[in-house]
This record gives C-alpha cells, structure tokens and sequence, in this order.
C-alpha cells in the first residue's frame, strides 16, 4: 500500500510540474511573440533619405537594407560571427544525448547597411542577431556568421542623420520583415501547442496516479 501512496505522489508532483510548465509556455510567451510581431508589423520601414533629413529621436525604426561589402571581414568572409565549442556531456562516447554546441564568443562590430540611395551605419556592437546563419565547422569548433550582400531587417534608435545616419540597432534579422514577422508567429503557434501538450501530459500523469492508488494496480 505505501508503495502505491509513493507512486501517486510521484506521479502527480511530476504531473504538476508538467502543468504548470506547459500553462505557462502557453499563457505567457504566444501572446509575447504575437504582440512583437504584431508591433513590429506596425513599425514604418524607413530608408536613407527618411534619416538624412529627420530628426533623432527615441523612437524605435526599422529598415530592410544588406549588408555592404565595404565592411571588414573578420573570419574568412564573415562580417559578424560567433563561434561556439563542442562540448561532450557524456563519458560514453556512443552516447550524444547530452552533448551540445555552447557560445563562446561573438563579434557584433559597427557594420555598413547598403540601400539603394545610400548608406546606413549600426554604431554599436551588442545588437543581437536572428535567423538562420552560414556556418562553417573545423573540428569541435564552429563559426556562425553573415557575409556581405545577406538581406536584413533592422530595428533600433535613430542617432544622428547626415551622409551616412547612424542606427543603434536592438537586432538584426536575417531576410526581410515580413520573413521576420512570419517565424515570430510561427514560433508563437508552437509553444501555443507545445505548452498545452506539456499541460496534457501533466494532467495524463496525475490521472495515472489516482488510478494507481484506487484500484490494485
């Protein structure tokens, strides 16, 4: 008997854990998501001439734009990389369920935007960057990164205007906006369903749980 209290317990402290995790993938980070995308959508696409001749200010703007080739690169032909180690988790070394690439540094330098009536430049160097990027792999070691002529979407604080305006960019995006927007709403439908799945499971478990302690199971 004490057996089967232990496995209910078990069962159901596991089976809430799982609820709660999987209501809160589901309550709080679709609707994050959805409002950025939303916001973002919102957002005016500016270009050159638009921040040659406007004023700073604390707004947030956003430009699709490529980077130029008259950036410095810094690896090979990568712009902007990160390079991340291979690490192994596990002493079986048949066994790579733990193992996983980990972030050891990341070059994010001032960069050039091309549009077709000028440039734009990204003065500061912690802007982050999204989407899916070039890699190249040597040995445990991988590179990440963006070359010259990749398509981007840019969001942060108009600094200053002139010949070349300058941007302090929050991040930046692989493709255009509308790719953006998209994978954030994507991204928002999964853990929509991944969090009521996770919830599902939970309350699956509590279920076991109780069936365990009612009948001679």
């Amino acid at each position: 008997m004490k057996d089967k209290y232990f496995v209910t317990l078990i069962l159901s402290l596991i089976g809430i854990i799982f609820i709660i995790l999987g209501v809160g993938f589901s309550v709080f980070v679709p609707p994050f998501l959805y409002n950025e995308a939303t916001e973002l959508e919102a957002l005016p696409l500016v270009g050159v001439a638009y921040l040659m001749d406007s004023h700073p200010n604390d707004g947030l703007v956003a430009i699709e734009a490529i980077l130029s080739d008259q950036n410095p690169t810094l690896y090979q032909d990568y712009l902007v990389y990160s390079v991340d180690e291979y690490r192994r988790g596990s002493i079986d070394k048949n066994d790579d369920d733990d193992d996983e690439w980990v972030e050891i540094s990341r070059n994010t330098p001032p960069l050039l935007l091309a549009q077709p009536k000028g440039m734009v430049k990204i003065v500061n160097e912690d802007y982050k960057v999204n989407g899916q990027q070039h890699i190249i792999t040597d040995g445990n070691t991988r590179y990440r990164g963006l070359t010259a002529g990749t398509a981007v979407f840019v969001v942060g604080f108009h600094l200053s205007r002139g010949e070349n305006p300058e941007l302090k960019a929050n991040f930046i995006a692989i493709g255009t906006r509308d790719d953006y927007v998209a994978e954030q709403r994507k991204s928002a439908y999964f853990f929509d369903w991944f969090g009521w799945l996770f919830a599902s499971v939970g309350i699956l478990l509590c279920i076991i749980g109780i069936i365990i302690l009612i009948w001679n199971i």
